[in-house]
């Protein structure tokens, strides 16, 4: 069991050091989409080299349906701010650690982003 911890805290160390997961979210009005980026694991080319790979994903004003503010009592993966698309797939939105306490700051800047897109904010307390 040992070996599992310890391996499972190697891999914990690569995901922080490499920064997994990180990306940006961008709003562009003029065009009226939505752009993400996230990070995703490095992959060995054929010359033996990492090449860092993005997904990059881009959806139209008419795409979303609204968006979803989570905010849970307990500490769960759910809690955030979500895109929910017309056809029910929810995209998350990066949030700092530190906000997701305080929900103020959260639902300050959830009603914004609402308010520029131009969408309905539906907030779950559980």
């Amino acid at each position: 069991m040992v070996p599992f911890f310890f391996f499972l805290g190697i891999f914990i160390l690569i995901l922080i050091t490499l920064n997994i997961g990180s990306g940006t979210n961008i709003i562009d009005c003029k065009s009226k989409v939505i752009r993400i980026t996230r990070q995703t694991f490095p992959r060995i080319t054929k010359n033996l080299t990492l090449k860092t790979n993005n997904f990059y994903f881009v959806y139209p004003f008419s795409e979303i349906f609204n968006l979803e503010l989570i905010i849970e009592n307990n500490k769960t993966l759910k809690k955030g701010l979500y895109l929910k698309l017309k056809d029910g797939r929810m995209i998350p939105l990066n949030l700092f650690s530190d906000e997701l306490s305080n929900y103020n700051l959260i639902e300050k800047k959830s009603k914004l982003l609402a308010k520029i897109l131009k969408l309905d904010l539906k907030i779950e307390n559980f």
